[in-house]
């Protein structure tokens, strides 16, 4: 049986991208029962998966999970996260878990944690394609053993399920690999018997990335058992304004580098790996510390930095 209401808060649309402390001050009060937060997108390309990097900044990153453990450990609520370190392979979830145990340690935390990988063996998912056990999705060609060899990193995206299998052995903390973007958030109200449906579509239409907004489902209403409640969520006419003005206070755009990866290994000569992780890295260090930073004073930073790199 179902409890008579449930709230879960996503404090931002990517762990990383900035949480206004406004923002979770009344989130919070909203008494969730769970924090879900989802830590990836293929918005950024396949560059950050194959090399496995992250494309949120370190420092950024470490802030915004450090306030949801905070606020996890004050209230005694789960903590869900799905694809760790933006693309949700094993480095990225590594790096995750480096970030976590590193605020665990100086904050004294101790959660019961679970860790759930996504990456997929190459010589399983070829043994799959012997046996005719894929298929494309949005494609008219069948995967191919040369393409899965020469692919860098395979993850496969988990949905719900591996989620509520860690609620139910009691963990306190859920970091995931590659998820299904509503999975970390609507897995508690699915495991405690809401509506499937409901979830999805609440998780999907509602969950955007640029919410951070309270969910509330709740027995009755229009919607088959349940009804959803959604706290906070501004109206269509106000939504340009809203925009503008989180922009403007809380300077969203600058969460994220003035580059890309083509464009540092473009202009250094590096092939793909660590080295264009630790790049925009640096780029992102400078664009926080200093504001917004226009494509020349990017490539001249990061000529500065790889001449340091060059003299180390």
């Amino acid at each position: 049986m179902s409890p008579a209401r449930m709230t879960i808060l996503a404090p931002e649309g990517m762990l990383g991208y900035g949480i206004p402390p406004r923002s979770m001050a009344e989130g919070m009060n909203r008494n969730p029962d769970a924090l879900g937060v989802d830590a990836g997108s293929t918005d950024p390309g396949p560059y950050y998966l194959g090399a496995g990097v992250p494309f949120t900044n370190r420092r950024a990153f470490r802030r915004d999970l450090a306030m949801i453990l905070e606020a996890a450990k004050d209230r005694r609520i789960p903590v869900l996260i799905g694809s760790a370190g933006g693309g949700g392979g094993t480095p990225h979830l590594e790096w995750t878990l480096d970030v976590y145990r590193e605020i665990c340690r100086e904050r004294d935390y101790h959660f019961r944690t679970a860790v759930i990988g996504a990456e997929v063996d190459k010589g399983w998912l070829k043994q799959q394609i012997a046996r005719g056990r894929t298929s494309p999705l949005d494609l008219d060609t069948p995967l191919t053993d040369a393409e899965v060899d020469r692919s860098g990193r395979i993850v496969a995206q988990m949905g719900f399920e591996p989620f509520m299998r860690a609620l139910d052995m009691d963990a306190e903390v859920i970091i995931a690999g590659r998820a299904y973007d509503p999975a970390p958030i609507g897995a508690l109200p699915m495991r405690a018997g809401f509506d499937p449906g409901l979830i999805q579509i609440v998780d999907d239409n509602v969950v955007g990335p640029c919410d951070r907004l309270a969910v509330e489902l709740a027995p009755g209403g229009p919607v088959g058992p349940n009804r959803v409640d959604v706290h906070a969520r501004p109206q269509p006419a106000a939504l340009e304004d809203r925009i503008a003005r989180l922009a403007e206070e809380e300077n969203l755009g600058a969460m994220r580098p003035p580059l890309d990866g083509k464009q540092v290994m473009d202009h250094l000569g590096l092939p793909p790996g660590p080295d264009v992780g630790r790049a925009l890295e640096h780029l992102m260090e400078a664009r926080l510390e200093g504001g917004p930073i226009d494509e020349e004073e990017a490539y001249r930073l990061l000529d500065a930095w790889a001449a340091e790199q060059a003299n180390e």
